[in-house]
C-alpha cells in the first residue's frame, strides 16, 4: 500500500527564492542495498544545507530500485549546485497530471463461465500475476447502478494480485510526479508483473522506462480530451497507451410525448421511490439553458427541454451538460431533456430529476411538438438494459483523446483501443472492425470511420494476443537515447527524434515523406517454428508501399527476421496523414496487421497548406 507524504515546509527561504519541490534523476546507479542509495542522497544535500538534519528533512522521496534520484524542497540556488554536479543528470520542477466491470470482458470474449479451452482457464483465471494499479486508489455477484448494468463484476483475470499504490492526493484530481515516480518505484521492487495507470500527461517521469526495462509493461490511458486531434497523452514509445471504446451495451430511456408519441433517448436514469415518475410533466422550451434564458419564464416543477440549434456548432455536451443541469435545477425545474450530438456519453441524473439525453433529430421532433399544443406534456421514464447484437460496438469513444502524436510524431499513439464506456466502477475476430464486419467508428463531431489515430492497431482481442505469430520485440536499451533526449536538448537529438519511426514498433508513422523513406522493422516468430508468412499491403492514399522480402520463413535455426518497408510520395503536396496497413499472415491462424500513417510533405513543416 501506498503512504501519505505530505510537503513539509521545513526551511526559511531566502528572501525571494521560492521554496519548491524538485526530482533530481541521477541515472541508472545501482546498489545491493537499497538504504546505501538513501544515504547516498543524504550526503549530496547536506553541503547544500550544511546539516545533515536540514538535508534529510528536505528530501519528500527517494528512488532507490528503478534509478536512482530524489524528490527535495529545494530554492532556485539549490537548484542550480545541483544541476552542475557531474553526476546530476536533471533538476526538474515537479509536475502534475491529470488522474483520468460487468460486461466489458465477457465483451472481450473472456466469458468467466466458458469452457476449458478459453483463455481465461488457460492462464489460470490470472493466478499469481501481481498488477499494479496506481491511482486515486473488482468476482463481485449481483452488482448494478440502481439496477442498470446488473451482472458480476469483476477483474479480467479475477485471481490476479492487486497492488494498489496510492499516489493521488486531495479532493481534486491532480497527481503530483514526485508521489506518481515514488510509487513506480516501490511496485518495481515489490516484484508487480504489469503496472496500470489511467493518468494523462505529454510529459514522460523516469520510472516508467525503467520499469520496463525490467520486463514489467505499463500500461496508460490515451486521455480524455477527444475527438480533437493531437490530444493524445502519455506518448513515449515503451508504454501502451490504450484509447476508450464502446462495449455492446446501451441504457435507453422513453420519452413519452402528451400526444402519445414515444421517442428514445438515453440516460443513466433510475426511478427512486416515491418519485410519480409515471406521472406527466408540463413541458417547456429552454433553449440554450444559460440562466439568463430560463429566468424569463416559469420552468417551476416543470421538464426543460435544452435544444439551441443556432448553438450547435459550439456544444461540448460533455462541459455543457453540468451548467444547464445546474441552471434548471436553480430556477426550479424538475428535470431537463438535453441535446447533443450523437454520442455515447452519459450522465448521472441523481438530484436533477427525471433526465434524458437525445440527439438534434430527436430534440427537433420534441420542440416542434412544444409548439403544436397549448399544453404540452412529457413523462420520461426510467433507463432500460440492452445489451448483445442489438448495440453496435465497439466505437470509439466521444471523449477519447486522438493522434496524431503531438510530440513525437513518428510514434503512433494511442497504441490499442479497449472498453472504457458504459462500465460499472470487440467483439472476437475483429481489431478494426464491429460485431458487423464493418469498420469501427469514432464518435465526434461528426462520427466518421476511425482511423489508427483514433484506436492504434485496433480494438483489443485478448485471445489472439495470446497467440499472435509474431513479435515486434526491442530492447529496452533502444529508448536510453530517446529517454535522454527528453531530459534535455542535445546535439544529435534532433535528428534522432525526427527519426522515431525507426524504433521496432508494431506500427510505422512517418510525418514527413518527400519523396522516399525506408523503415526497418525485426520480428520475432512465437508461433509453430517451421513458419512462412506472406505480406499483404493496403497502401496509404497517394503513396506506394514495398516490402522487401514479401516472404519470411522462420525455422529452429531461424526465429528473428528483418525486413525493410520503403514509402514513395506519388503526390506531390503538403498532404494530411492518409492511412493504410502491412500485414504478415501464415495463411493459417496467424494475421499480423501494423497500422501504416503516412504525411506526404514539400516544405520542412508539419502544417498542410490548405
Amino acid at each position: 500500500m501506498w503512504r501519505d507524504e505530505t510537503l513539509k515546509p521545513w526551511l526559511p527561504a531566502v528572501e525571494g527564492d521560492a521554496i519548491e519541490l524538485y526530482i533530481v534523476y541521477l541515472g541508472e546507479k545501482k546498489h545491493s542495498d537499497p538504504e546505501v542509495v538513501t544515504a547516498s542522497h543524504h550526503e549530496k544535500l547536506t553541503p547544500l544545507f550544511g546539516r545533515k538534519e536540514e538535508a534529510v528533512s528536505s528530501i519528500v522521496y527517494s528512488y532507490k530500485h528503478g534509478f536512482s534520484g530524489f524528490a527535495a524542497m529545494l530554492n532556485e540556488s539549490q537548484v542550480h549546485i545541483l544541476s552542475d554536479m557531474p553526476d546530476v543528470i536533471s533538476v526538474i520542477p515537479n509536475r502534475k497530471f491529470a488522474a483520468h466491470t460487468t460486461r466489458s470482458w465477457d465483451f472481450l470474449g473472456l466469458d468467466y463461465s466458458s469452457n476449458s479451452n478459453s483463455l481465461l482457464q488457460k492462464g489460470k483465471y490470472g493466478e499469481d500475476i501481481i498488477i499494479g494499479v496506481i491511482d486515486s486508489g473488482n468476482l463481485v455477484s449481483n452488482t448494478s447502478f440502481h439496477g442498470l448494468a446488473a451482472g458480476s463484476t469483476r477483474g479480467g483475470a479475477p485471481r490476479a494480485r492487486l497492488a494498489i499504490y496510492k499516489a493521488c492526493w486531495g479532493s481534486g484530481v491532480w497527481c503530483s510526479g514526485a508521489a506518481l515516480l515514488a510509487a513506480v518505484d516501490d511496485a518495481i521492487n515489490d516484484g508487480v508483473d504489469i503496472i496500470s495507470m489511467s493518468i494523462g500527461g505529454s510529459d514522460e517521469f523516469p520510472g516508467t522506462l525503467h520499469a520496463v526495462a525490467k520486463g514489467i509493461p505499463v500500461v496508460f490511458s490515451a486521455g480524455n480530451e477527444g475527438p480533437a486531434p493531437q490530444s493524445v497523452k502519455n506518448n513515449v514509445p515503451w508504454v501502451i497507451t490504450v484509447a476508450a471504446s464502446t462495449i455492446d451495451r446501451s441504457f435507453p430511456t422513453i420519452i413519452t410525448l402528451g400526444n402519445s408519441q414515444r421517442l428514445v433517448g438515453q440516460s443513466i436514469y433510475y426511478e427512486i421511490q416515491h418519485s410519480n415518475t409515471n406521472d406527466f410533466t408540463t413541458l417547456v422550451d429552454g433553449s440554450s439553458c444559460d440562466s439568463t434564458t430560463l429566468t424569463e419564464q416559469n420552468i417551476t416543477g416543470k421538464i426543460v427541454l435544452c435544444y439551441n440549434p443556432t448553438a450547435i456548432p459550439g456544444v461540448l455536451p460533455r462541459y455543457n451538460f453540468g451548467y444547464a443541469a445546474q441552471n434548471v435545477l436553480d430556477a426550479g425545474g424538475r428535470g431537463i431533456i438535453y441535446a447533443q450530438y450523437t454520442t455515447n456519453i452519459l450522465y448521472p441524473c441523481r438530484g436533477r430529476g427525471p433526465c434524458a439525453l437525445v440527439d438534434f433529430d430527436i430534440a427537433n421532433k420534441i420542440n416542434s411538438y412544444i409548439y403544436s399544443t397549448s399544453n404540452p406534456l412529457v413523462k420520461i421514464s426510467p433507463a432500460y438494459n440492452i445489451e448483445g447484437k442489438q448495440v453496435l460496438a465497439p466505437r470509439v469513444a466521444a471523449f477519447s483523446s486522438r493522434g496524431p502524436n503531438p510530440r513525437f510524431p513518428g510514434i503512433l499513439k494511442p497504441d490499442i483501443a479497449a472498453s472504457g464506456v458504459s462500465i460499472l466502477a470487440a467483439v472476437n475476430g475483429a481489431s478494426d472492425a464491429d460485431s458487423y464486419g464493418v469498420q469501427i467508428e469514432a464518435e465526434g463531431t461528426p462520427r466518421k470511420i476511425a482511423d489508427p489515430f483514433d484506436y492504434g492497431g485496433g480494438h483489443i482481442d485478448p485471445n489472439k494476443a495470446a497467440d499472435p505469430g509474431l513479435v515486434y520485440d526491442i530492447d529496452p536499451n533502444d529508448y536510453t537515447k530517446f529517454f535522454n533526449c527528453t531530459l534535455g536538448p542535445s546535439d544529435d537529438c534532433d535528428s534522432y527524434v525526427g527519426q522515431l519511426y525507426q524504433l521496432n514498433a508494431p506500427s510505422i508513422t512517418v510525418p514527413d515523406v518527400k519523396d522516399i523513406v525506408s523503415v526497418w522493422r525485426t520480428v520475432t516468430n512465437v508461433g509453430p517454428i517451421n513458419s512462412t508468412y506472406k505480406s499483404f499491403v493496403q497502401p496509404p492514399a497517394g503513396v506506394s508501399v514495398f516490402v522487401e522480402p514479401d516472404l519470411l520463413s522462420f525455422d529452429n535455426n531461424n526465429k528473428v527476421k528483418t525486413f525493410k518497408v520503403t514509402f514513395v510520395a506519388n503526390r506531390k503536396v503538403q498532404g494530411d496523414y492518409t492511412f493504410g496497413s502491412l500485414t504478415w499472415s501464415d495463411s493459417s491462424n496467424h494475421s499480423v496487421r501494423n497500422p501504416l500513417a503516412i504525411r506526404t510533405v514539400i516544405q520542412d513543416y508539419y502544417a498542410d497548406t490548405a
